[in-house]
């Protein structure tokens, strides 16, 4: 995959300078592929159906493509992922990333709010209250008719693992 597009910062990427401020560090293109592959938009082949079948097929495509970027989850931690499934513009979209975790039986959920925070923290008996605290988060856009993912299904995602479907 070319990341050129999104190398200084644009689209995606917190600014080259502000990531280097910010971490100390010079994003490497490791960094970039992965937050492309985590935050891009995807146009997707196929039948864009409103179902769950076929949003379920969908999915597989959108994990064959991360897999062709070279992602791998970590083990220690699980990546949460929620977003839209706009069936009339065929793309897939991530709007929201956070991490999860296992803790004395409960599963603990970070997400950082905006540019400068703050943190919420969450601790779920497990992974269906995790996805409808996700999916609820992300079905206000999906009721405004003035929005582009209006009536757009939601769905919420563990590492390469689909937990939740929702539909406005």
């Amino acid at each position: 995959m070319s990341f050129s597009p999104y190398e200084h910062g644009r689209t995606l990427l917190y600014p080259t300078n502000g990531y280097t401020w910010i971490t100390g560090l010079t994003r490497t293109a490791n960094d970039v592929y992965l937050a492309v592959s985590l935050k891009a938009g995807r146009l997707l082949p196929g039948e864009f159906e409103d179902t769950d079948p076929a949003i379920r097929k969908l999915f597989a495509a959108w994990n064959t493509l991360r897999e062709k970027d070279g992602l791998v989850f970590p083990k220690t931690i699980q990546v949460v992922s929620g977003g839209y499934i706009p069936m009339s513009y065929h793309y897939w979209e991530i709007d929201h990333v956070a991490v999860c975790f296992k803790n004395h039986g409960k599963l603990v959920y970070l997400e950082k709010n905006g540019m400068s925070g703050p943190y919420l923290r969450v601790d779920f008996n497990d992974e269906k209250e995790l996805g409808e605290f996700v999916a609820d988060k992300l079905l206000p856009p999906a009721r405004d008719p003035k929005d582009i993912n209006y009536g757009a299904p939601i769905f919420v995602a563990i590492n390469d693992r689909l937990i939740d479907i929702k539909r406005p």
